[in-house]
């Protein structure tokens, strides 16, 4: 198999016939006869410390030519498509267009279309599949790898391009430690202590591949992969706008490559898209917070999509998921069924199947301001480390007086880095996620993101949820006495999420509502996590970029949030309670709810369980109350907005008009409640009226027309 010759987005431009698709072919190797095992049994957790994105501030904005003032939203790069090997003739009116291989980039939708009506969709979908299983085969060779990232990028999946890209990388930089007469310093990933066995086997790998190459020339070559590898990164991080994470790699790619055109050229297109969003602000700097600006300048966007190679049984909740899910409303008021939508038939789902949409439903009578749950949960996480004491690590309640006597904390005895509000967590903890996280190092992940978060990166709270999430689904994997492997997203607990997708036919346009996407947050920490935890993500088939990518997709759906002040400063929570995430949105909710306390000033009864219990101070349940009257049937809903009328807040932005556009995450056209109705009707009545005035409009344009000629 030949490099991977690097794409970047550039102009946009038709899809060109330069060659048969058979010559695309020609380079993959396929023999199976020529596998070589080099997997190690005796793979083990590794450390690795991330240093990749360096630590920014205010006046690093100006480094890059745009002052703190000088701020603008969208960056309007279009992306070259090359995947011409692929492109029929002659069937582009028979043609049936995919949205779902329109990529999650903004910016190829042009050359996609362009690719689907001239045929050639097919062909490529069978080299990617048979790239695939190259990389499948020859695990520790970086070109697979590679060339499957340069595949998803030129599909617009620049989002997957980049996690492959990342992950040959760590296989080149891990081997260049070992076959380099001198590795250099400043690598992407120098400052990972990467783990030894696999700076081993890739090296051997290498060694095996590239048989009969002298020493200086095996170096050449990786160094020549190196470098074509950063330009497929480049490349990709243009694709998900990620343009501030793409300047701070290519400044130092170009340490290692100074004279390198391509890397100099993708470095002008970050920098031309970085400028146009940030002149976008402009206008704004007045209206946002300074932290809330440089996250939008620096932010990366791309669209919600499933990734159409994946088994798409993955993304289904069947009988079993609800059965699994019903077990946590045992003896409560309600239970979890398939949501029907207006009159139309129940239908009755098989083993296996999709049971659809699902939410909460009541299962007797229930009078208004009665608890109707109280949600615990082990996957919350604090903005606080655990091994600051301040917080007990299972349920997150606080551990400082006098919300709890010095006496009572339970201090782990396998390590020193956490503590715990009573034996109760401490059993549930030690049992469960923390023999996978014991003895780890991961105060990394809160520097790293508590650095960042000085200059506004709200999302950075992923990586640590994703930690937790992960630890618990490893904990279950590792003591199951089932020989059959579990795929992540089937787990009980990452099952029972989903994302919020649009309906499959949507084609998304480059204005249509988008996701915050970070390098560091979506590739380089998951990654690490992982690696860190022991998997080896090289010969694991289950743990892929879009898999991790889809595990983010349903953490960022069904976390909620929370903010208290118990020890003297504000501490965020971030939540994945399982059985509240069932709650579906109404603008006129029948249920009311509430996190953390935020202070010590609230009642006690905020406390208060339906038994009698009062729970931990700072914890992160979630109480759940009937803010009315609500009968045995119907369907309980909150509000995912806090007050959806908005009138708390009108006037600041945050009115109904507000409320009603932050709805658009979750709803094209409002929740189908009677107020998003109402405003519906309203709408479309402006709409009939404008059409209906229009020929009068054009009309009297054309008279004034006539009467300008005539004079």
């Amino acid at each position: 198999m030949s490099a991977p010759v690097s794409t970047k987005p550039a102009k946009s431009k038709p899809l060109k016939k330069k060659q048969k698709v058979q010559q695309t072919f020609a380079s993959l190797c396929h023999d199976e006869e020529d596998l070589i095992g080099l997997q190690s049994p005796g793979w083990s957790p590794g450390q690795v410390q991330p240093d990749l994105i360096p630590e920014t501030t205010m006046e690093d904005v100006d480094s890059f030519g745009v002052k703190g003032e000088d701020i603008r939203e969208d960056t309007e790069i279009p992306a070259a498509m090359d995947i011409s090997d692929a492109v029929g003739s002659g069937v582009e009116d028979k043609c049936v267009i995919r949205p779902e291989w329109m990529g999650t980039s903004q910016f190829y939708a042009e050359p996609l279309l362009e690719l689907q009506k001239n045929g050639g969709l097919d062909q490529v979908i069978a080299y990617r599949e048979a790239v695939a299983r190259d990389a499948a085969c020859f695990p520790y060779d970086p070109v697979p790898l590679l060339t499957l990232s340069n595949v998803d990028g030129q599909l617009g999946f620049s989002d997957i391009a980049a996690g492959d890209a990342y992950r040959g990388i760590i296989l080149i930089e891990a081997a260049l430690r070992i076959i380099s007469t001198s590795p250099p310093t400043n690598h992407l990933t120098a400052a990972f202590a990467v783990c030894p066995q696999l700076a081993v086997l890739a090296s051997t790998f290498i060694c095996i591949k590239y048989k009969g190459f002298g020493l200086h020339a095996l170096e050449d070559e990786l160094q020549n992969l190196h470098r074509q590898a950063l330009q497929i990164l480049l490349a990709s991080l243009l694709g998900t706008a990620a343009n501030w994470e793409g300047l701070i790699i290519v400044k130092a790619a170009l340490i290692l490559y100074p004279h390198d055109l391509e890397l100099k050229e993708l470095q002008d297109d970050l920098k031309t898209a970085f400028l146009d969003r940030s002149r976008g602000y402009k206008e704004l700097q007045d209206e946002m917070k300074k932290e809330d600006l440089i996250e939008a300048t620096r932010m990366g966007k791309i669209h919600q999509k499933k990734y159409p190679w994946m088994n798409q049984d993955l993304y289904k909740r069947t009988l079993k998921t609800l059965r699994e899910a019903n077990k946590g409303f045992a003896a409560s008021s309600c239970e979890v069924k398939a949501v029907i939508f207006g009159d139309a038939e129940p239908q009755v789902a098989r083993e296996g199947e999709d049971v659809g949409p699902l939410g909460i439903f009541a299962t007797r009578d229930i009078d208004e301001g009665e608890i109707v749950m109280v949600d615990r949960t082990l996957t919350g996480v604090s903005s606080v480390p655990s091994n600051k004491f301040e917080h007990c690590d299972a349920c997150q309640g606080c551990l400082i007086p006098p919300y709890m006597h010095p006496g009572r904390i339970v201090h782990a005895s396998c390590c020193g880095k956490v503590a715990y509000c009573s034996l109760g967590c401490y059993k549930l903890a030690s049992e469960g996620y923390h023999k996978v996280l014991c003895g780890q190092d991961f105060d990394w992940l809160h520097e790293k993101i508590g650095s960042v978060n000085k200059f506004g990166a709200g999302s950075h709270w992923k990586p640590i949820n994703f930690l937790r999430v992960i630890a618990v689904v490893l904990a279950d994997m590792r003591k199951s006495k089932s020989k059959a492997k579990v795929h992540p997203l089937q787990h009980p607990l990452l099952a029972r999420m989903s994302a919020n997708y649009s309906p499959d036919s949507k084609i998304f346009s480059q204005y249509d509502t988008s996701h915050s996407w970070l390098f560091f947050t979506n590739v380089i920490a998951p990654t690490q996590i992982l690696l860190q935890l022991g998997v080896n993500l090289y010969t694991e088939p289950f743990w892929t970029q879009e898999v991790i990518q889809t595990i983010y997709w349903r953490i960022e759906n069904n976390a909620n949030m929370a903010t208290t002040n118990l020890t003297g400063k504000e501490t965020h929570l971030v939540n994945i309670n399982p059985n509240y995430l069932f709650f579906n949105h109404s603008c006129e909710p029948n249920i009311s709810w509430h996190g953390a306390c935020p202070s010590g000033d609230v009642g006690i009864d905020w406390l208060m369980t339906p038994e009698g219990k009062l729970l931990q101070p700072g914890c992160s349940a979630v109480w759940c109350l009937a803010a009315r009257d609500i009968k045995k049937g119907e369907e309980l809903k909150i509000s995912y907005v806090g007050n959806p009328k908005g009138d708390e807040t009108a006037g600041s932005g945050g009115g109904r008009e507000g409320k009603r556009a932050w709805l658009s995450k979750w709803f094209d056209n409002g929740c189908g409640c009677a107020i998003c109705e109402e405003e519906n009707g309203i709408e479309k009545s402006k709409t009939n009226q404008k059409e209906r005035n229009q020929p009068c409009v054009d009309r009297e344009r054309e008279v004034v027309v006539e009467g300008a000629a005539g004079n």
